[in-house]
C-alpha cells in the first residue's frame, strides 16, 4: 500500500464531515437496470446513512471514492429503521440490495446487532427472494457470513466486494486498497462453501492508466476473478464523485479523464461467452454524489446508453454489437486514445504523484520526501 497515497487522501479528505456531505433521512435509493430471472429487471438499490467506510476514515479511503456518510457513529436504531422504512418503499420488489456507504460487515460501521435485525427485517418481509449487499474481503469472516446466511434462511444472499483491480500495483499505488490478494481468495472460497452468492467489483479506468491499458487490466482483473472463483462481476464504469477524492481533483485540474463508453463496449465485447454471461455493469448510475458518469459526443452518447441499458436489461449481445457498430466522428477520437503513448507504469505513477505532492503540499515538501516516495514506488515486487 502505497504510504503517499494515505497522506495523500487524508488531505483531500480535510472537511468532508464538517459537516457531513449525504444526509440520513430519507434513505438513499435508487435503481439499476438489470435482467433478473430471464426478464428485465429494475434492482432497487438501498444505501444506508452510517459514520462511513473505516478505510476511508483511518486512512484516506479509495482515490475514487466518495460515497459520504456521517463521520461519525450513528446508532443501531437509525439503522435499523433507515432498512425498515427503504424495504417498505421498495416493497415487492423480489430481489433488492440494501448496502451501507462502506462494509455491511464491518463491526464499526455496521455493527453485529444492528447487521442481525436488519437481516432478520428483509427475511419477514414477505416479498424479498434475494438480497444483495457489500463488504471489503478482509471484514467478511467465514462465521459472519454463515450467520448472515442462516439469518436470511431461504433468501438467497448475494454479497460484493470491491476487487477493482487483480493488479496488486494497481490496488496499492493507484486505487489505495486495503484488501490483500489472499482476502479476496478467502471470500471467494467461504462464499463457494456456504452457497452464498459472490461477486467482486472490477474498476474501468482508474485513475494514471491510459485508455488501453484500462481496457486490458479490467479485462484480465475480471478475468482473474470469475476463474478464482467470483460467482459474477460487476464492471464500474468509472465516475466522478463530488469532491474530497483524488479523482475528482485530477479532473478538475484537467489531469484526468473518464473513459468513453466505447472503451466499455470493446470491453465486454472482447470478453469470452463465459465471462460476459457473467458481467453487469456499474458506474454509469448512481447515488446523488455522483457528479460525471462516462460518456461519447453530445451526438452518439444518448443512443449509446440506451443501447447499454437495453443489453443490461435483457444479456443479449446484439445490443452491444449494435451500439459499437454507431457511425460516430468520436470514435476515430477514441481509436486516437488506443495509441497514445505514456511512459513506463511506475515512472508515471511518480510524475503523477510529484504533481499531486507539489499542489497539495508544497515544493519543499515534495524536495524533503520525495526519496522515500520513488524509493517506494520502485521497490514494489508485487508481494501482495
Amino acid at each position: 500500500m502505497s504510504r503517499f497515497l494515505t497522506l495523500a487522501m487524508k488531505k483531500i479528505r480535510e472537511g468532508m464531515f464538517s459537516p457531513p456531505q449525504t444526509y440520513t433521512w430519507p434513505p438513499t435509493i435508487y435503481y439499476l437496470p438489470r435482467n433478473y430471472e430471464g426478464e428485465p429487471y429494475n434492482l432497487p438499490l438501498i444505501e444506508l446513512e452510517t459514520r462511513g467506510c473505516s478505510w476511508t476514515i483511518s486512512s484516506g479511503g479509495c482515490t475514487m471514492c466518495n460515497f459520504g456518510g456521517q463521520g461519525a457513529d450513528i446508532p443501531e436504531t437509525s439503522l435499523i429503521l433507515q432498512a425498515s422504512f427503504a424495504l417498505k418503499a421498495v416493497r415487492n420488489n423480489p430481489y433488492v440490495h440494501l448496502t451501507p456507504i462502506g462494509s455491511f460487515f464491518d463491526e464499526k460501521e455496521m455493527p453485529s446487532k444492528a447487521r442481525m435485525k436488519i437481516l432478520e427485517i428483509v427475511r419477514e418481509s414477505g416479498f424479498v427472494r434475494m438480497m444483495g449487499t457489500e463488504g471489503k474481503a478482509e471484514d467478511i469472516s467465514e462465521d459472519k457470513l454463515r450467520m448472515a446466511h442462516e439469518i436470511l434462511n431461504e433468501i438467497s444472499l448475494d454479497v460484493g466486494v470491491g476487487l477493482e483491480s487483480s493488479d496488486p500495483f494497481v490496488r496499492d499505488f493507484i486505487i489505495h486498497k486495503s484488501t490483500r490478494t489472499e482476502h479476496y481468495l478467502n471470500f471467494y472460497r467461504i462464499s463457494r462453501d456456504l452457497g452464498v452468492i459472490s461477486s467482486s467489483h472490477v474498476l474501468l479506468k482508474p485513475i494514471f492508466l491510459t485508455e488501453k491499458e484500462a481496457i486490458e487490466d479490467a479485462k484480465r482483473s475480471i478475468e482473474w476473478a470469475l476463474n478464482n472463483g467470483s460467482s459474477y462481476v460487476i464492471l464500474m464504469v468509472m465516475n466522478i464523485r463530488k469532491g474530497y477524492n483524488l479523482a475528482s481533483w485530477l479532473w478538475e485540474k484537467g489531469k484526468y479523464r473518464l473513459p468513453m463508453l466505447w472503451s466499455l463496449i470493446k470491453l465486454l465485447l472482447d470478453l469470452d461467452t463465459e465471462s460476459l454471461s457473467r458481467t453487469v455493469i456499474g458506474g454509469l448510475t448512481s447515488s446523488e454524489t455522483m457528479l460525471l458518469s462516462a460518456k461519447n459526443c453530445d451526438k452518439c452518447t444518448d443512443r449509446v446508453t440506451s443501447l447499454l441499458n437495453m443489453y443490461q436489461y435483457t444479456l443479449d449481445r446484439n445490443y452491444l454489437e449494435e451500439a459499437f457498430e454507431i457511425d460516430c466522428e468520436c470514435k476515430s477520437r477514441w481509436e486516437a486514445l488506443l495509441h497514445e503513448e505514456a511512459p513506463p507504469l511506475k515512472e508515471r505513477v511518480i510524475q503523477y504523484y510529484e504533481y499531486i505532492a507539489r499542489n497539495i503540499f508544497s515544493d519543499r515538501w515534495w524536495e524533503e520526501n520525495k526519496k522515500w516516495i520513488i524509493s517506494e514506488v520502485d521497490e514494489y515486487e508485487g508481494n501482495r
